[in-house]
């Protein structure tokens, strides 16, 4: 039987966070003797681009200028219509989004994923140009339940339409250090303090302004504790003059973005995450496979990787007091600090590996592929969750 034709559909494929490293290794991870994969991308390259073109793998960027710019699209029709993929996957990106309904409405793709990989309230134009659209996707991907069913409220989809795959990660390479005290030492920080980290883009949503808050009153309880915020962005010089006039830059140590964060995850012993949204944070997966475990407000699909009280601990949205708390529990409790991570490494190799999710796409396009054409109806799928 020939290889299932898979194409991926994207702007571009820059790393900037976790949704696109999960796309790169959908990308390269997918089983060659059953799929012929290309990435596709409107826009631009990025290094992700490049290192999929590396793997010898097709990756077609089309230079597109701008939406204004129809060429693009006019060029990404021209190539469907010649290859005809089987299965194409995009994500909620407006634009990505919108050419691939129109090249399922056309029958140049035979079957079409949309894959969520945020949970944010929509705005705009883009709820009624989600709405107009939806009826041309074939299914939709959520991230864990809690996202599912924040999108089936959004766009008013039924479960059926939706296949639950969790984002996975590579176990064998996020671990736990060998020598925490060595690593400590090589990443210049403190070797005895309690080290409480989060790696992010520094951006409004990631609410890091509430990181450095309750790191302050932990700090003045526990002097001992030290704050590690991996990243850049935007937000990083208001980050920086908040800890300045905290008082607490010798408490903080920020890296900038780093292109190999295990050895961060690895010198930390607790992650602390104090976003306003998120779908499915890889940054706690990692975290806990690397036997730190997470105190999180509880957002979007994070309930969904964090087991209140045993794998780490969940906060309401905003709530400094019960973050604070429960950090300062974890901070001056190294036993139970230990449990947790032990058991939320095992959370992640049996639920949320990179084979496991691969696999889970791999079940869904292979799937879609054996249906035979038909119009849409909008009640004719079946629910595969992994």
């Amino acid at each position: 039987m020939e290889p299932v034709r898979v194409w991926f559909l994207n702007s571009d494929l820059w790393s900037r966070g976790g949704a696109e490293r999960v796309l790169y290794h959908t990308i390269t991870g997918l089983p060659p003797d059953r799929f012929a994969v290309r990435l596709v991308t409107l826009y631009d390259e990025g290094d992700l681009f490049c290192a999929v073109r590396e793997r010898g793998l097709p990756a077609t960027c089309l230079h597109g200028r701008g939406r204004a710019d129809v060429r693009a699209p006019l060029r990404l029709l021209r190539q469907a219509r010649r290859e005809r993929p089987e299965v194409m996957l995009t994500t909620g990106n407006l634009i990505s989004f919108f050419w691939g309904t129109v090249l399922r409405q056309l029958g140049w793709v035979r079957r079409l994923v949309v894959a969520f990989h945020t949970t944010r309230f929509l705005s705009g134009r883009t709820r009624p140009i989600l709405h107009w659209r939806k009826p041309w996707v074939d299914q939709f991907v959520a991230l864990a339940p809690t996202q599912m069913h924040f999108w089936q409220k959004q766009l008013s989809i039924p479960s059926e339409r939706f296949t639950v795959i969790p984002n996975g990660i590579d176990t064998t390479r996020f671990v736990p250090a060998e020598d925490k005290r060595a690593l400590r030492r090589a990443l210049h920080l403190p070797e005895d303090a309690v080290i409480v980290s989060n790696i992010a883009f520094f951006k409004p949503v990631k609410n890091l302004s509430l990181f450095v808050e309750v790191a302050a009153d932990i700090h003045q309880q526990i002097p001992n504790t030290h704050f590690v915020l991996v990243g850049e962005g935007d937000e990083r010089p208001r980050i920086e003059e908040t800890i300045r006039r905290l008082g607490l830059t010798q408490a903080f140590t920020l890296p900038g973005r780093q292109s190999n964060p295990v050895g961060w995850y690895q010198a930390s012993d607790i992650l602390l995450m104090t976003s306003h949204s998120e779908a499915f944070p890889l940054t706690i997966v990692e975290a806990a496979a690397c036997g730190a475990p997470a105190v999180s407000t509880a957002v979007g699909g994070v309930p969904d990787i964090i087991r209140d009280g045993e794998t780490g601990f969940l906060a309401p949205p905003e709530d400094k007091a019960t973050l604070t708390q429960r950090l300062l529990q974890l901070c001056t409790d190294e036993s139970l600090r230990v449990q947790m991570g032990l058991q939320a490494r095992q959370r992640v190799l049996s639920e949320f590996s990179m084979e496991r999710m691969i696999q889970g796409y791999a079940q869904l396009f292979w799937s879609l592929a054996q249906r035979p054409m038909a119009l849409l109806s909008g009640s004719s799928h079946t629910r595969c969750e992994v």
